[in-house]
Formats: C-alpha cells, structure tokens, sequence
C-alpha cells in the first residue's frame, strides 16, 4: 500500500448484494407462474409441492416475483381463498343414500352445473394441456426438468381432480377433455365424407356423472348405469380403464361382456387411445407393451434379455363372459360388465352398463 494512503474501509451498503431490478417481462412472467398456481388448487405459493417451488428456482420468475408489491401478494392470496366454496348442500360427513346432482357435495367437491346453478363456470379453465395441444401441437413444448414438472403434474390432476375457481372436476374428468380422443359427428356436414377425431367438449351430464362416480369411490360402492345408445357415454366407459392404465402403475381394468361383439366396441376404443397417447404426448404418457400386446391383453410392461418383467404393469383385460364362471377371479381396480341391449325406451335402444370397484371384487 502506498506510504500515507489510508485503507478503504467497505461501507454497509457494499457489503450488501444488490438484487438485480425486475423488468417487465419477468414481473409479468412472474404473475403468470402464481395463476397457474392459484388455478391448479394448490394453496401456498411457496411450498407448493406440485411445481417445486418455481418461484425460488427459476431466477428470472424469483425476481419478477421479488418485485411485486407486498398488497399485489396479499391480493393473490385472498383471491385464492375467495374461490373456495365452503356452502356444501351435503357435507362431507354427511350420510349420502343417493347422489342427487341438484346438491352440492363436499365429498367430491361437486357443485351444479345446469341451467340455474354455476352459470359462472367457464369450461376452458379445465382444458389447459388441449388447448396448448391445439395451439402448438404438442402438450409439453420444454425439456428437462421443466417437461419432468409438467407430468408430474398432469399426472396429478389425471388422478386427484382439478380445482380452479371453486369448481372441481374428477381427475377421470379431466383425462377425458384433455387426452381422449373421439370422433366427431356434431360437425359433419355431408354424409359419407369421414369423420374428424377431436377431443370431447365439456357437457354438464357428463360432468354429474364423473362425480357420481367419484362419490361411489369415496363410499365404495359399485356402479350401475342404465343409458340410451349413441350418447357417448360408452366413451366414458374405455375413458376410465385408459385413465387408469395411463397414470396408475400396477393398476389393473377388465371389461366384460357376454359377446364378442360388445367387447370388441369398447377395447377398439381403448386401444386407439393407447395409440394416441403413445405417439402424440410426447413420451409423457407413452407405455411400452413387450409382454401383453394382444386384442385381448395390454400391459404396460418391459423384458430384458432374461424375460424379466419391469415397468409401470398396468394392464387392460378384455374377457367374453357369456358364462358366469368365466369371470371367477377376475379381479381388478375396475371391472366393467358391459350387458349390451336391455330393450326400446321411448323408442330408442338402451344398455345396461355395470362397474364393479376394487373395494367390492
């Protein structure tokens, strides 16, 4: 050191990291990260389990978060706690004899959906991954572990239901309006010309049933249904086996029927639902098949040079039970017996459909 310089004492405030100041981009980035937070249900913000606390890992998202007001993040907040529904018609220790879809269910969190009741909903809040689907042609458009965090969730709301402002749809629901796919007839305007394959529109029947089904879950109860023909509900039907099959490991579906031909209806369903998620989700929801690959007999397994089974073992069975012996044994997470024709109801043909749940096989 030079004779006769004093040494530079550091000031308070250079021993202090600046924060570098937020721009725009990244305060409005920011914003959007803790919306989809507050609409995927999750409640805290900073140890949300599902997105891995984004805002404190991703940078550029912790700065624009850094710079937010402290009223702008008790708004965000109390907003959250304004969408949750707290006047259950049924609560959730209530005894349920029926399901009545004019009520309210805490169980399930079902709120109606009709003419009179929910006139707020808004459909799209529920179809987030179809419409990036739509708009990108792909589910998933990031790599690395932001792709891992995108399944990851959507696996979650597949299994558990989503909720976004105070409505809740069953995860069935949800793998329904986001992954299935189905032909379109509503917009066919000359016979004879083909059909497009679309994903389902949201209808509020369908929305009962689903919760129906997940209140029959909830009390481990089976399921019978009674439909007319031609109204998509045996779309529902594959929909809950290639739900499970998709995002429950070692989980296991049996359709039934008493006629190939019935059976035959609903497992070509399945199967090309299987193909659609094996070649257009992006390796999200994609099963290798090396062990049970048949019309019959799906699983999503793998063999090694000893054939050794590994993988996620999920499977689908199709079974012709025109004896009753035939389905001795036959047990699985769902069971599905579909009778087929019962008769003409105000002129048009209705089925009798049958879902056995594990708790009962």
């Amino acid at each position: 050191m030079p004779r006769g310089r004093k040494p530079k004492v550091p000031r308070p405030s250079d021993l202090i990291v600046q924060q570098p100041k937020a721009t725009i981009k990244q305060t409005v980035k920011a914003k959007e990260i803790v919306q989809t937070i507050i609409d995927s249900g999750e409640y805290d913000i900073h140890e949300n389990k599902v997105y891995d606390t984004p805002l404190l890992v991703d940078p550029e998202v912790a700065i624009g978060f850094t710079s937010l007001s402290q009223n702008v993040k008790d708004a965000i907040l109390e907003e959250r706690v304004k969408q949750d529904f707290t006047d259950w018609d049924v609560k959730i220790n209530d005894k349920i004899e029926y399901f009545d879809p004019t009520l309210s269910y805490e169980l399930t969190g079902y709120r109606p959906v009709d003419e009179v009741r929910g006139l707020d909903f808004d459909p799209t809040w529920f179809t987030p991954s179809k419409d990036t689907k739509l708009r990108t042609g792909k589910y998933c458009t990031d790599s690395g572990k932001r792709y891992t965090d995108f399944w990851k969730e959507e696996f979650r709301r597949c299994n558990n239901g989503y909720i976004s402002h105070g409505y809740r749809i069953t995860g069935d629901n949800y793998f329904f309006l986001n992954y299935y796919r189905l032909k379109d007839v509503a917009d066919v305007e000359v016979a004879g010309k083909g059909r497009i394959t679309g994903f389902p529109s949201f209808y509020s029947k369908q929305y009962e049933y689903f919760h129906y089904i997940d209140v029959c879950e909830h009390l481990k109860k089976d399921i019978i249904a009674l439909k007319s023909r031609g109204v998509g509900f045996s779309e529902i039907g594959a929909c809950l086996g290639v739900r499970m099959y998709s995002t429950v490991r070692e989980s296991r579906v049996i359709y039934s029927a008493y006629t190939d031909r019935f059976l035959d209806d609903v497992l070509d369903k399945c199967w090309e639902q299987l193909e659609f998620l094996n070649t257009d989700t992006e390796g999200g929801m994609r099963h290798l098949r090396q062990k049970y690959n048949s019309q019959l007999h799906k699983k999503a397994s793998m063999l090694n040079k000893q054939s050794e089974e590994s993988g996620f073992k999920s499977e689908i069975v199709g079974i012709v039970a025109d004896l009753p012996r035939k389905l001795r044994g036959g047990r699985g997470d769902r069971v599905f017996n579909f009778k087929g024709h019962m008769g003409l109801i105000a002129g048009k043909p209705w089925e009798l459909n049958i879902l056995n749940l594990v708790s009962n096989n």
